[in-house]
């Protein structure tokens, strides 16, 4: 029984990284997986040029966080494997996250209108634009995901304290 629930783990893991592969093709395509390729980007007066690669590994953790946090919900915890990945990919995500901080800060900074006062000759900064929220709510993300991350390993620590007695 136990040799077949590692081949059953094995074969969700294959699944999920096939499903990952065959969205980013569809995706980006064949040249975005070629070496240099880039996305280009116009907002405003401003271009942004993003190594696919990146892209790639960001849609790649997202599905593995998605396919992973509903397997080690169904399974109530009991597949040590399918946590592992998830406590993996959480991680990542934690890290994509983080690393979308000052990226959310330039954008909002390019959104926001300036206004040239003849009263002030400086530039004074006009906050309301819809991306002030970003980072609260990139901030907001992190911290449920450092919820669900302390909780997966709770709840499989118990689990497997548990079977080894």
């Amino acid at each position: 029984m136990r040799f077949i629930m590692k081949k059953k783990e094995g074969l969700w893991f294959l699944g999920t990284a096939i499903f990952g592969l065959v969205l980013n093709l569809i995706v980006f395509g064949r040249e975005g997986f070629r070496s240099g390729a880039t996305v280009d980007k116009m907002v405003h007066e401003s271009h942004f040029v993003v190594a696919t690669i990146h892209l790639i590994i960001l849609l790649t953790t997202v599905v593995f966080f998605m396919v992973y946090l509903i397997r080690m919900f169904h399974l109530n915890f009991k597949s040590r494997f399918a946590n592992v990945i998830f406590l993996i990919s959480d991680m990542a995500m934690i890290l994509i996250l983080t690393f979308l901080g000052p990226f959310s800060d330039t954008i909002q900074r390019i959104f926001a209108s300036t206004v040239l006062t003849a009263s002030s000759p400086k530039l004074l900064e006009n906050a309301n634009n819809e991306w002030n929220n970003t980072l609260y709510i990139l901030i907001g993300l992190q911290l449920v995901l450092l919820i669900l991350l302390v909780v997966c390993g709770i709840k499989s620590n118990f689990k497997f304290r548990a079977k080894e007695k």
